[in-house]
């Protein structure tokens, strides 16, 4: 729940209701802008684990629905709409390289529009696309996606649940259900229609 509200502005304009895109930092205080917005911070953690497949393919949405977050159950309680202005990924390794043994393994890391919440499948497929950046398992990486169109934009009732983006990473010939690091992801969240 905000505790203190304060105005900011955002490259010199105010962000309203109407905005469409988003080119401030991801912070991480609770601000009150114009036309009743309250903007706020929403940051949980999770890990990087590889499946019984020893593949690692998964996402991170804009979604902040789907999480199950108490934090975000509170904020839905108050506001009646919302809408993401960023989401960003930290990844932390938790076993760097060693003195006896050193890795490298590859991790495709990128945001995807198109298709929020689908797999990528394969390295090739995850390396494709035109946002990949190919970096290494064993090295903290961050990633960051902001809203930037008319769809993104758009305000959400806060009991549902939409993915308009995600930060996406792959990685395969890894160990068997292995937990390689830890994520903190940071949500700047606007909401309007306080109840």
């Amino acid at each position: 729940m905000p505790k203190k509200h304060r105005k900011e502005k955002s490259e010199g304009k105010e962000l309203s209701a109407v905005s469409q895109e988003y080119k401030g930092p991801i912070n991480l205080h609770a601000m009150k802008e114009q036309e009743e917005l309250y903007t706020v911070p929403l940051l949980f953690t999770g890990s990087l684990t590889s499946t019984a497949g020893a593949v690692l393919d998964a996402f991170y949405t804009n979604d902040p629905v789907s999480y199950a977050l108490a934090e975000w159950n509170n904020l839905a309680a108050l506001y009646g709409e919302y809408r993401v202005l960023g989401i960003q990924v930290e990844y932390y390794p938790i076993n760097r390289y060693s003195k006896t043994t050193t890795q490298c393994t590859p991790l495709v890391v990128f945001v995807d529009r198109d298709a929020p919440t689908s797999l990528s499948g394969s390295y090739l497929a995850a390396a494709q696309h035109e946002s990949a950046r190919i970096l290494s398992l064993e090295d903290p990486w961050k990633e960051a996606a902001k809203m930037q169109n008319a769809e993104e934009s758009q305000f959400k009732q806060t009991n549902l649940t939409s993915a308009d983006f995600s930060v996406k990473f792959y990685a395969d010939g890894l160990s068997v259900s292995s937990v390689y690091g830890r994520v903190f992801v940071r949500m700047l969240i606007q909401f309007r229609g306080r109840r």
